[in-house]
């Protein structure tokens, strides 16, 4: 056991030490005594037998002479009366053993029993002489002759029995007198150094609690220069201490104080800067985008008015350069995001195959004339749908094709998608000019290059790989090279998202023929399996001839007739357009009518080019358009009369979008027509911003012409339904959610289920009416009803009067809400519903937070679970309705377990 000697205080250690010390001094003084005192008492013990001895020789000599052995026997054990004396025995070397016989001397010898000592301490004495003989002469009483010897055996035992029973007295009166002296010691010392020493440990623990260090009473003298004990000088110097500490403290608060304002300074100045640089980068995207606006709407116009295939082919090309531009002005936003920590990916559904044909226009837009080959390699089976960031994901793959026709001067571009198990893998291949292995780890680097005169040679910033790296990441995805020197390089991104297979498309009657001996045979086959055609007709109807240059749409075998020839690479829109193109009418694509006929629409805009290009654009979908320049021109447009769809441009001059739909919202309420608003402020805030206020949908500029086309018709086909639409938005509810119907479902489910309730409380408050209680449900009405589309109610609870509000009118407006709602529930589960996803990506969304998770747990009711799994899927379905994350983490862990087991 060990003792907590370093927890006891100074004055204890030193009176242990002290007793400690006495004890052993006392023991060690007492045993030098002893064994001093020892030696003396056995010199004393010898002499006093010596003189015995001699004295009692004449009476032993003459009883031996005269043979009188009793005699003899009697004065023998009259000496052991001596106690130093063992063994007595007379020896006579001239007596022959016969003669001793014949005259009785046969056995002159005595000896007393040995004393035994029983103590521990009988170890100190027997380092001495315990035992020692010696002989006396005896002589003859008449002559002096020598007639024998008397041989005396001397025992110290006796004396150390004697030492042994004096050592307690001896030992334990001078330990008492040790301690007694240490006790003295310890008494001045504490009075002399423990006592001013505690006194000064309480001053100093007092300047710790803010005190100034003072001395009390006469413990003031240790102040006193005179005294120059070590106490004293140590008292002065400690006080010389606090007094420089306590200066510096007062200094050290003033240059913190000072510090604290410079950084308050500091910071307002970097908050001033950063709203600057936010400002400057919106009004520089604005500034940017709104000629783009011109040139992405101005192609637009030009492919709807009917061009050649090869003008066609070079607008398109346009619009994928227009494109790409527009993207790199996001990836300067992007930059500043990332480097902010204020990147947040969106999580939507989107085609993956308009991604990949977005991916390889703009890749051969960037090519251009160069002699390098853009090849495509994609697997058949690839997913119809996938849910990740399609910006981003496509920022990141055409920041790789960018710099793989930087660095590729000739020879090969191949971009490939491959889905191995649940992870797509996108490949970028180039023949260009390849990293050095020790340089592969600077491309992803900020402002990095493999080699730093390719900055020079081939140009670029540096920053494309390292944001394209951090995007991946914010992906949850990886991003790694393989690269050889001088050969080529290929990066490699392998992401894991959720997918759906979509409907399954019905193969048609038209039939293909695909035939060609060099060139992509393969990749062509696989988008007309894409496109659900049959590439391997009997009777084809279309003859598709492939080249290593290009693609031959022709109606017969031989190229007769109409025939089409397009270059290399092709996407699967264009494919679809040149077959489309060969189609008698009605075979194929019937065509379309004009999805805005008689319509009326406004466009508010302070651009004249980007007014000309939606005006161009609108007009081409035959609608009737009317223009406005600013905020207040479109007051008076839709005081006038009430257009079906107003395009509202948000940065304009005398009044902005913001202002003027405020005012709209205001005059008109519920029967405003639709707002849709279009900025070159392309950020996710301000689209949520528009949304918040209740734009109907919102356009970034440049603004796509498809996408302007299926925002108007959707805004069209609703007024054609304004009654019900007016009562229930299931689309506008769903850009609430983020665009997430999975969310959005399981919101509706919940909502459906309070109206009931909302219902039931509002008829108690009808007959008794609690005006707080109303007030505070029609708010949370209100909020709800926005929230998930329901304009009808949100209008009606806000135009209830404050003072006295009109309940009989919300319930009518709830009652209007119900059926909708319990009709479009199945609608919404169904297109929200996903494939059943594997339980590794349903932990995956759980871990992420993501309310996806929710939906993707349906698939798990039908399982014939023990009822440990069933209670334990219970509990996983309660915490995530109830977003608590790490309670369904815990519960789904626990239902693998007996999923496992099954």
């Amino acid at each position: 056991m060990r003792l907590p000697f370093k927890v006891i205080g100074i004055t204890r250690k030193i009176a242990l030490a002290a007793a400690i010390l006495g004890v052993l001094s006392g023991l060690i003084l007492g045993l030098v005594l002893l064994l001093l005192e020892h030696g003396q008492r056995i010199d004393t013990a010898r002499l006093n037998a010596e003189r015995i001895i001699r004295a009692t020789l004449p009476q032993l000599e003459s009883a031996y002479w005269e043979v009188d052995v009793p005699d003899a026997r009697s004065i023998m054990n009259g000496l052991f009366e001596v106690p130093v004396i063992q063994g007595l025995r007379v020896e006579d070397p001239l007596l022959s053993d016969a003669l001793r016989n014949s005259s009785g001397l046969v056995d002159l010898s005595a000896r007393k029993p040995e004393v035994e000592i029983q103590s521990w301490l009988a170890v100190l004495f027997k380092r001495g002489i315990e035992f020692e003989s010696r002989s006396y002469v005896l002589s003859n009483p008449r002559d002096g002759q020598e007639i024998g010897q008397l041989i005396v055996d001397f025992s110290y035992r006796a004396v150390q029995q004697d030492m042994v029973a004096r050592s307690y007295v001896v030992l334990g009166s001078s330990i008492l007198q040790t301690l007694l002296v240490t006790g003295v010691i310890f008494l001045m010392i504490q009075l002399v150094v423990i006592r001013p020493l505690a006194r000064l440990q309480a001053a100093a623990l007092r300047v710790r609690d803010g005190h100034s260090f003072q001395l009390k009473g006469r413990d003031q003298r240790m102040f006193d220069s005179a005294r120059q004990d070590e106490i004293s000088r140590l008292a002065r110097a400690f006080r010389r201490t606090v007094t420089e500490l306590e200066a510096s403290r007062d200094n050290l608060l003033e240059l913190v104080d000072e510090r604290t304002t410079e950084l308050l300074e500091a910071r307002n100045e970097a908050v001033k800067a950063s709203r600057a640089k936010s400002v400057f980068l919106a009004n520089m995207s604005h500034e940017l985008r709104t000629p783009l606006n011109a040139i992405v709407g101005l192609s637009g116009i030009l492919l709807e008015m009917g061009q050649s295939r090869k003008s066609l082919r070079h607008l398109t090309d346009m619009q994928a350069a227009a494109a790409q531009l527009s993207e790199n002005i996001d990836s300067i936003l992007d930059l500043s995001k990332i480097e902010a920590g204020r990147l947040s990916p969106e999580q939507v559904w989107f085609d993956l195959d308009d991604l990949l044909d977005d991916v390889l226009t703009q890749t051969r837009a960037l090519l251009g004339d160069r002699p390098v080959q853009l090849t495509w390699d994609y697997q058949q089976g690839l997913p119809q749908d996938i849910r990740t960031d399609p910006l981003r994901l496509r920022q990141i793959l055409m920041n790789l094709a960018s710099n793989a026709v930087k660095f590729t001067e000739s020879g090969e571009i191949c971009l490939s998608v491959h889905h191995v198990e649940e992870t797509l893998v996108f490949r970028v291949r180039d023949t260009g000019i390849g990293i050095a292995p020790d340089q592969l780890a600077e491309v992803f680097k900020p402002f990095g290059q493999a080699d730093s005169s390719t900055t020079r040679q081939f140009g670029g910033t540096g920053l494309g790989l390292p944001i394209a790296q951090r995007l991946a990441e914010a992906l949850g995805a990886k991003l790694d090279v393989e690269s050889t020197l001088g050969q080529g390089s290929c990066f490699r991104l392998s992401i894991t998202p959720p997918t759906r297979r979509g409907a399954a498309i019905p193969p048609t009657e038209t039939g293909l023929c695909i035939t060609g001996s060099s060139g992509p045979v393969k990749q062509i086959k696989q988008i007309s399996y894409r496109l659900g055609l049959n590439p391997e007709a009997e009777c084809p109807r279309f003859h598709i001839q492939v080249s290593s240059r290009h693609v031959t749409f022709s109606q017969s075998e031989n190229g007769t007739g109409l025939c089409e020839h397009i270059e290399l690479p092709i996407t699967k829109r264009e494919f679809k357009e040149a077959l489309g193109g060969l189609q008698e009418a009605g075979e194929i694509s019937p065509p379309e009518g004009l999805p805005l006929a008689s319509r009326d629409v406004l466009i508010v805009e302070d651009n004249r080019i980007n007014l000309s290009v939606f005006v161009g654009l609108i007009e081409a979908l035959g609608a009737n358009v009317r223009t406005a320049c600013n905020g207040l021109e479109a007051l008076d447009q839709v005081a006038q009369a009430m257009p079906d769809v107003i395009l509202m441009d948000l940065h304009m001059p005398h009044m902005d979008g913001h202002r003027a739909f405020e005012v709209l919202q205001v005059d008109f309420g519920a029967s405003l027509a639709p707002v849709i608003a279009a900025s070159a402020n392309a950020t996710p805030e301000e689209n949520l911003r528009c949304i918040t206020a209740g734009f109907a949908d919102f356009l970034s500029k440049p603004v796509n012409p498809a996408q302007l086309r299926l925002v108007l018709e959707k805004e069209v086909s609703r007024s054609d339904n304004t009654s019900q639409d007016r009562v229930f938005d299931a689309d506008r509810g769903v850009l609430h959610a983020g665009g997430d119907r999975v969310l959005y479902g399981c919101n509706l489910s919940r909502f459906h289920v309070d109206l009931a309730v909302w219902h039931q409380s509002l008829r108690i408050l009808e007959s008794s009416p609690d005006p707080a209680s109303l007030h505070e449900l029609l708010h949370v009405i209100r909020g709800a009803a926005a929230t998930m589309g329901a304009m009808d109610l949100a209008e009606t609870v806000r135009g209830v009067g404050e003072v006295k509000p009109d309940v009989v009118a919300v319930i009518s407006a709830i009652e209007r809400l119900q059926p909708l709602i319990t009709k479009a529930l199945p609608l919404v589960d169904e297109k929200a519903a996903n494939p059943h996803l594997p339980l590794e990506q349903i932990g995956q969304l759980i871990s992420k937070h993501d309310m996806s998770a929710l939906e993707a747990i349906r698939g798990l009711e039908t399982l014939n679970l023990p009822p440990q799994g069933a209670a334990a899927f219970k509990d996983l379905r309660q915490a995530l309705e109830g977003l608590d994350f790490a309670t369904a983490e815990t519960a789904f862990a626990r239902l693998l377990t007996y999923l496992q087991e099954d």
